[in-house]
């Protein structure tokens, strides 16, 4: 544990910061960290990303393609990010645990149109749990950590928020989630869409609706990792039956800095595969 009396002001003055931007978790259900990556480090992770595109032909990136980038991989337990990450954590008495390094892609598509500021893609990521029999309590205090790579504005490639909707989202009595509907979240939830110079990290609690707001009129690459408390790993299924998590491989963990992997679990469940006849996950 500890102790403010072993801490100088500055130390002192980071774990009161990082518990006060907790709390904007908390309460509001995500909170912004500005430059949170920057210089050379944000360089660095751009230059991995397109380093990867020209490689594999494609701006959007598989799970198991981003583990084999160092520069990706660093983001995990990142210490720009963890203060708050523990701090928020810590609040439900929990210790986080990396569920997925992935949602690595270049959102610009030339022409495109969004639909989220009348309700189109609005959803948060846990709307389905109720049908795949997703555990209200791991996701409820899930929390996923979006850093973008590229300037985004309001009107152009910003991440569109509903302040306090992860409060409409209620347990079932088996234990899973009922989310509300759309226009019950517009009706009752300020919506924001946020401007985030690169090297912002936005955190987002797992029942917040959310969804891409205008869209961007410039390059806008961004990577996420999703932590859920590590007791909580293997209980995402309901039915025990499944791991719905990313599991790293050995030579992604190896290349993890040895204090990063303290967030990483390994599952006794089977992984889940997409398709095969089993239920689909219900991370959006």
């Amino acid at each position: 544990m500890i102790r403010r009396a072993d801490l100088d002001s500055r130390e002192e003055e980071s774990i009161v910061d990082a518990t006060g931007q907790a709390m904007r978790l908390i309460i509001d259900g995500y909170v912004v960290l500005p430059d949170a990556i920057v210089g050379a480090e944000l360089e660095g992770i751009r230059d991995a990303f397109e380093g990867l595109a020209a490689k594999l032909g494609t701006r959007t990136f598989a799970p198991t393609d981003v583990e084999t980038v160092p520069e990706f991989l660093n983001f995990i337990g990142h210490p720009s990010v963890m203060p708050v990450v523990d701090a928020y954590m810590d609040f439900y008495g929990e210790e986080p645990a990396v569920a997925n390094l992935h949602l690595c892609r270049d959102a610009y598509e030339p022409g495109a149109s969004s639909g989220v500021v009348t309700g189109g893609h609005l959803h948060n990521d846990g709307s389905n749990a109720a049908e795949m029999g997703l555990s209200y309590e791991a996701l409820h205090k899930g929390v996923t950590v979006h850093v973008y790579l590229d300037d985004t504005f309001p009107d152009a490639g910003g991440f569109a928020i509903a302040r306090g909707s992860y409060q409409l989202t209620r347990p079932t009595a088996e234990g899973s989630a009922r989310s509300p509907n759309r226009e019950l979240v517009f009706k009752h939830c300020p919506m924001e869409c946020l401007h985030a110079p690169a090297g912002t990290v936005v955190l987002v609690r797992s029942f917040t609706w959310h969804g891409a707001g205008f869209p961007p009129n410039q390059k806008r690459r961004q990577l996420r990792a999703d932590y859920t408390p590590k007791r909580l790993y293997d209980a995402m299924d309901l039915s025990g039956e499944f791991c719905y998590h990313q599991r790293l491989s050995d030579e992604a963990v190896a290349m993890l800095p040895d204090d990063r992997r303290r967030y990483v679990v390994r599952s006794k469940l089977p992984q889940y595969r997409p398709g095969g006849g089993v239920r689909a996950a219900g991370r959006g």
